[in-house]
Parts: structure tokens; sequence; C-alpha cells
């Protein structure tokens, strides 16, 4: 809250106070402090503050849900602000990268300036990582197939549901309700 406050000027009056500035706007000493503190804050933080206004007004104190609001405001258009950059870079090269998808010379789709290359990078790498976890899936749903009219104890429900994913398991349910239809 002190980070965010800033000097404001009532334009009717002409009076000068402390307050969060007009909502899209932001200022120095706040982005430096989120940045800052960016690993203590995130989500938490912008939870927290929501809990906190939804808190008031449970209470009834229309006043301090209203600030509450703001400040949950604020800080989320801040951490918009910080992290819109990246997240436009990300964009941008997934744009430059599907269409390649399967292209190996990547140097023809991935040079560029070291903001591109980087961010090509990260968006190949984390590719490479969710292929990775799909094929650990898979190979884990083939060596345990998923039986739902199975009443062993042994079976981990919660790792087997957590593997595969929902197709799976709908294709498995309508081959047993065929089966009890059949019957």
């Amino acid at each position: 809250e002190q980070a965010c406050v800033t000097m404001v000027k009532n334009e009717t009056s002409g009076e000068e106070f402390l307050d969060l500035p007009v909502h899209p706007a932001v200022t120095n000493e706040a982005v430096d402090f989120v940045v800052a503190n960016r690993d203590l804050l995130g989500l938490r933080i912008e939870r927290y503050l929501q809990r906190m206004k939804m808190r008031s007004q449970w209470k009834g104190n229309v006043e301090e849900a209203r600030w509450n609001r703001r400040l949950w405001k604020h800080y989320l258009t801040l951490d918009r602000h910080i992290s819109a950059p990246f997240r436009q870079i990300l964009t941008d090269t997934e744009m430059i990268i599907g269409p390649n998808f399967g292209n190996l010379d990547v140097l023809a789709y991935a040079d560029g300036p070291l903001v591109q290359r980087c961010a090509c990078y990260l968006l190949l790498r984390t590719t490479v990582a969710h292929w990775t976890k799909k094929l650990t899936d898979a190979k884990f749903v083939v060596a345990n197939p998923y039986e739902p009219l199975s009443t062993e104890l042994d079976v981990n429900f919660i790792e087997l549901f957590g593997k595969g994913g929902v197709p799976r398991k709908a294709r498995d349910k309508m081959k047993s309700m065929r089966v009890l239809f059949v019957v």
C-alpha cells in the first residue's frame, strides 16, 4: 500500500493528498517495489488483496472495501504493466515458430535479435518439456491400462486419473457402457 500511494491533486479544489493514482496510471516507485519483490508477491498477493476486499464487503465496511478494490486493481495493473512486454514477445515468437514447426533448420526462422533468440529458446524448450510429459504419460497409460470396473485396492486412482487425459477415460467408459448394454 505504501509503495503504491503517491501525491494526487484534486482537480476541483486543487488540494494535494496521498492516494492511489488514477486507474491506468502507475508510479515508478510502485513498479520498482513489485519488480524487487516479485518472488514474494505474484498470485498469492493478488488473491490476498481480493480476499481482503471480499472480507470488507462481508463485514459491511463500504469505504474499506472500495479502498481494497482500488488497491487490488492497482496491483493487477502493475503486474500486467510489468509482464506485458514479455508476454508480447512470446506471442510474437509463437507467430514465427508456429508456421515453421517441424522445420529442422532452426536458424532459418529463430535467428534475429538477442531478445527474439531468447524467446525462441524459451518457447522451444517449453514445447519439448510439454511433449516429454505427454510421452511419459502415454507410456504410463500403456503400462497401466484403466479398468473402470476394477475393484483392486492397490490402484492409486489419483495418480491414474492424472495421466492420459479425459478422452482416454471417456473412451474406456463408453466401451464399458456398451458391454453393459449388450449383455
